[in-house]
């Protein structure tokens, strides 16, 4: 009897997550409703779109359209290209531990676009998106250049702001 009560809300549960009901699960909150709106606008490349529905989630706090502003403003989709603003929104969504963005934030210090070049919190930046599983290409290349004591600060730094739950990162 046990066997068959399992059966049944197991069965019972892959219903409820069924296809049809997982591609409308997002459409009982605005927010996720405003977020796919933007994701199908910049799919279909209409990026002044995709910044209209993203743009005030991100100012609410939302990471991931944190995220995908950043990445606007770095190639100037919808919006001028701004290095400055870029590395804003990239600040704000890895604060929050998004490891894309730490990891373009990470980037954007190792080139000095948007920010001063800073080897040492780009690397610090690209550990901590390695740390969630991230694989940044740029973190190997960073540390080549920089001296043992400057990875050490780096590594220091990343524990630092790992412990602080990713707030006042840096120097």
């Amino acid at each position: 009897m046990r066997t068959l009560i399992k059966g049944a809300i197991v069965a019972l549960a892959l219903l409820a997550t069924s296809p049809v009901m997982a591609q409308d699960w997002y459409k009982q909150d605005k927010e996720w409703e405003a977020w796919f709106k933007g994701w199908e606008a910049y799919r279909n490349s209409d990026y002044a779109a995709a910044v209209r529905q993203w743009k005030p989630l991100a100012e609410q706090g939302d990471a991931q359209s944190q995220f995908e502003l950043g990445s606007m403003y770095r190639d100037g989709q919808g919006v001028p290209q701004d290095y400055r603003e870029a590395a804003k929104w990239f600040q704000l969504a890895a604060e929050q531990g998004h490891m894309g963005a730490q990891n373009n934030l990470g980037l954007m210090y190792s080139l000095g676009r948007g920010v001063l070049q800073d080897s040492v919190i780009a690397h610090m930046w690209s550990n901590l998106a390695a740390a969630q599983g991230y694989i940044p290409s740029s973190r190997y290349a960073i540390a080549k250049r920089m001296t043992p004591a400057a990875n050490e600060e780096a590594q220091r730094l990343a524990r630092e702001c790992l412990a602080q739950s990713y707030r006042n990162c840096g120097r």
